[in-house]
């Protein structure tokens, strides 16, 4: 067996009118109640990952849209030739010591928008190739990566709330 390393595209965007609706969605979701997921490879204060379909998002009237901007200039920058959609979405809150373990996403490609990210909060960590690192974002930013790169959000240890949105991109069907 040969591996040919090839770097893979990690793309960094700001999300237009992050100022104006941090606050809103921030409201929205504290609206939905909270949602606490404990299990051996994560611990999250607040998420609505486990929630069924049809649940109300409150959030997504207003960020789908921004989502499906992202999604189409993605695809213009990367020059994909195929049709992309957006397959599933949800936050997920980091208290003190919350974590997400090691894992990939069943996607095109994983994308984490940064809502609230405290200046001593960790930012994702990546394995690719054997080599651990982050990507330098803030508050603000979407990180869109390979679906299949492995990644973690290690220990909180901030004592304020780091909430993001995560969303899938897949092949339109």
């Amino acid at each position: 067996m040969k591996i040919i390393q090839k770097p893979t595209a990690f793309v960094k965007s700001k999300l237009r009118g992050h100022a104006d609706i941090k606050t809103r969605i921030l409201s929205d979701i504290q609206a939905q109640g909270i949602h606490s997921i404990v299990e051996s490879t994560q611990r999250l204060s607040n998420s609505d990952w486990y929630m069924p379909p049809g649940f109300n998002r409150r959030y997504d009237k207003t960020l789908l849209p921004l989502f499906h901007d992202h999604l189409q200039e993605l695809q213009r920058e990367l020059q994909i030739p195929f049709g992309l959609k957006i397959s599933s979405y949800w936050f997920q809150q980091y208290c003190k010591n919350d974590y997400h373990d090691w894992h990939t996403h069943d996607c095109i490609y994983a994308n984490v928008y940064y809502l609230d990210l405290p200046l001593d909060a960790n930012r994702t960590s990546f394995c690719f190739m054997g080599e651990e690192f982050t990507i330098d974002v803030e508050e603000g930013d979407i990180l869109t990566f390979p679906g299949s790169v492995i990644h973690c959000s290690k220990p909180h240890q901030s004592n304020d709330i780091k909430t993001v949105v995560s969303f899938n991109i897949s092949a339109k069907d």
